[in-house]
Order: structure tokens, then C-alpha cells, then sequence
């Protein structure tokens, strides 16, 4: 069972992938969520990096729409982005794997300069920065999302708290913060 409080997560989520705010998710919003993920990474002078963050944002729309049993020409409305959670949420078995694994990845092309596997404190604010979350709230939720305390956040670190982001009803859980949500 779904709490309000992991809805309202939910509508949190869907209002920082609706890029342009018509109230609907769609291709176009992955594109420009790509573009803010070079800017914010300053990847722009490196075309490989730029194709492979482009690539890996165009296949979270994929995953998306395959997940709203819809073509990728196709747009995801609020309602239906907040029943693909819900139904993500109450399944014990696959849950939100079929986002998670494709979002670590994607942050991780976008961000992830050094290719150590894990992000710096500077990379990991970069990353909060460009979804429109302010410095200090970033600052705040990488001292959570960071378990192990060395100052970097490991794919495992984020994939963790991006399942609490998803599924934990627990308002002080430290995934929550990834999203701006606290």
C-alpha cells in the first residue's frame, strides 16, 4: 500500500521530468533533461561523452514509455506516471528495478568524470544542481546518500537511495533527498 507521502514523491518526481511543465512527460523532456545533464557536467567539448549521455537519457524514455505500455512518440501524463509508481511500489518482485538500474546509469555517464565508479562531492552536486535542486539541499543529501562517509557516492550508494526514493514510506529515509524531496 502506497502512502501520501510516497505519492506526493511520486508527483515531485513527475513535475522535475516534465520539463516544460504541460503537464505531460515526453520525449522532448528527456532531450532537454540531457542537454541540462552536459551542460551541468561540463562534458560539451567531449561529443563521445555528450552521444553517451544523450544515448542513456533517450533510453530512460524508452524504459518509461515501455513501462506505460506506450510508443516512444507517445506522451506519459501525470496520472499515469504516478500508476506506473504505485504499481512499481506494491510489486515485491520487480519494483522499480526497471528504472533504477538505467538511472544509476545514466547519472553515472553524465557525471561520473573520472570513471572511478562513484561520484565526487562536486560531481554529486553537479548532478542535484541540474535537476534544480539548490547547493545546500544537495550538500545535505550527499552526507545521507554517502553510507560509507568517504566523501564519494558509489552507483550501489545512489542505487540504494534511489529505491528509498521510490518505495520507502519513511519520510527520514535518506534516499528521499535525491529528488529535492525531504
Amino acid at each position: 500500500m502506497v502512502t501520501e507521502f510516497q505519492r506526493e514523491k511520486y508527483t515531485r518526481r513527475f513535475r522535475l521530468l516534465d520539463r516544460d511543465g504541460d503537464g505531460a512527460i515526453t520525449e522532448a523532456d528527456y532531450e532537454s533533461q540531457a542537454r541540462r545533464m552536459v551542460a551541468a557536467s561540463g562534458s560539451a567539448a567531449d561529443p563521445p561523452k555528450v552521444e553517451a549521455i544523450y544515448a542513456a537519457y533517450r533510453g530512460l524514455w524508452a524504459v518509461l514509455c515501455r513501462a506505460a505500455n506506450k510508443d516512444t512518440d507517445a506522451e506519459v501524463s501525470q496520472e499515469e506516471f504516478l500508476a506506473i509508481c504505485v504499481a512499481s511500489a506494491d510489486d515485491p518482485e520487480g519494483g522499480f528495478a526497471w528504472l533504477i538500474g538505467p538511472g544509476v546509469a545514466a547519472v553515472m555517464t553524465s557525471f561520473d568524470s573520472d570513471g572511478d565508479g562513484r561520484l565526487s562531492g562536486v560531481e554529486f552536486r553537479a548532478w542535484q544542481q541540474a535537476n534544480g535542486i539548490d547547493e545546500v539541499h544537495a550538500m545535505a543529501t550527499l552526507r545521507l546518500v554517502d553510507r560509507d562517509g568517504d566523501g564519494h557516492v558509489s552507483a550501489e550508494e545512489l542505487s540504494r537511495a534511489a529505491l528509498e526514493f521510490y518505495t520507502s514510506a519513511d519520510p527520514e529515509a535518506p534516499g528521499n533527498g535525491i529528488f529535492g524531496v525531504t
